[in-house]
C-alpha cells in the first residue's frame, strides 16, 4: 500500500473505538502489556494496525511492524525484524551448538564431502559438519536435530532479550505482529515462553500487539493479555465511512453496501474506491 493511499484511508478511519481504547489503555501502563486483536478475514485488521502505528507516532513511541510467515524459523524472523528496525545486531552465541549435516530430510553424521557430491571413487576433499541444507522445508527432523535447534534458539533469544533491554530502557517500543494465525504452534509457544515472559521482566518498556484470526493464548501468562475482537461494519459505520469519502450517507448506497459485503471492511473500501474513481 502506497504512502498516499494509506494516508487517504487513515483520514477516513471510522469506528474501532473499542480497539483504539484498548491500545491507549495498554500504553497508559499496568500489567496488560500485550494486546490481541482478533477478527475474520476482511475486517480491516491490517488497516487498524496502521492506525494504531499512527497513534504511537503521535506519542513519539518507536514501533516495529512484523508480518508473519508460515515457516518454523518464525522466532528468528521476528527477532531479526526487531533488530533491523531498532539497529541492534542479532546476537549469535559462539557456544550455541549447531545441527549436523542435513540432506533429504535425514539427520546424518559428518560425511565425506566428495562422496556426497558424487565426485567419483577415490576423490576426497575432507569432511564437514554444521551445514544445513534447506531447513525451512524439512518435513522430518530428527529428535537430536530438533533438540539442538531448540537449545540454540533459547541461547539466541536470551542474548537478544539482553541486548534489546538496553534499547527499550529509555524509549518505549511497540511491536506489531500481523497475520499471527499463520504462525506454527512452535512460534506460539516461543512467544509465550520467551518474548511475553521477557516483556513481563527485563523488557519493561516494550509492548506487543498481535493481529490474527484467532485469539492469542499464552496459558499461565494470559493475565498479561488484553483482548479486542473486530466485528463487521454496521449500517451506521458504513454511513460514517461514506460521509468521510464525500458520498451521500443517507441514501440507498449504505443499505446496498451492507447487503453485498456483510460489513467486511476491505470489500466496502474496494466498492467505494470504484465509485469514487469511476
Amino acid at each position: 500500500m502506497g504512502a498516499g493511499i494509506l494516508e487517504q484511508r487513515l483520514s477516513c478511519f471510522v469506528d474501532r473505538d473499542e480497539q483504539m481504547e484498548a491500545l491507549r489503555a495498554m500504553l497508559a501502563g499496568g500489567t496488560k502489556r500485550v494486546l490481541s486483536v482478533c477478527g475474520d478475514e476482511g475486517l480491516g485488521k491490517t488497516f487498524l494496525m496502521e492506525r494504531m502505528i499512527q497513534e504511537c507516532a503521535t506519542r513519539q513511541w518507536r514501533t516495529v511492524k512484523v508480518v508473519c510467515r508460515e515457516h518454523h524459523n518464525a522466532p528468528l524472523f521476528i527477532m531479526q525484524s526487531l533488530c533491523d528496525t531498532l539497529a541492534v545486531k542479532l546476537p549469535q552465541p559462539a557456544d550455541a551448538p549447531g545441527p549436523s549435516y542435513v540432506v533429504q530430510n535425514i539427520f546424518n553424521a559428518p560425511v565425506d564431502v566428495a562422496r556426497n557430491l558424487h565426485m567419483g571413487e577415490g576423490a576426497s576433499i575432507g569432511t564437514i559438519t554444521g551445514v544445513i541444507v534447506n531447513v525451512d522445508v524439512m518435513a522430518d527432523r530428527s529428535d537430536e536435530l530438533a533438540r539442538r535447534e531448540k537449545q540454540r534458539l533459547g541461547q539466541i533469544t536470551a542474548a537478544f532479550v539482553e541486548s534489546l533491554a538496553q534499547v527499550v530502557r529509555d524509549v518505549p517500543v511497540v511491536v506489531f505482529i500481523d497475520d499471527c494465525h499463520k504462525m506454527p504452534k512452535e512460534t506460539d509457544t516461543w512467544l509465550g515462553e520467551e518474548l511475553v515472559y521477557a516483556i513481563d521482566g527485563p523488557l519493561v518498556n516494550m509492548y506487543l500487539v498481535l493481529f490474527g484470526q484467532r485469539d492469542a493464548d499464552f496459558g499461565s501468562r494470559n493475565y498479561l493479555v488484553r483482548k479486542a475482537r473486530l466485528k463487521p461494519f454496521t449500517r451506521d459505520d458504513i454511513a460514517a465511512y461514506l460521509e468521510k469519502r464525500g458520498l451521500e450517507a443517507a441514501g440507498p448506497l449504505t443499505t446496498l453496501l451492507l447487503r453485498v459485503t456483510d460489513g467486511r471492511v476491505s470489500e466496502i473500501q474496494a466498492h467505494v474506491d470504484g465509485i469514487v474513481e469511476g
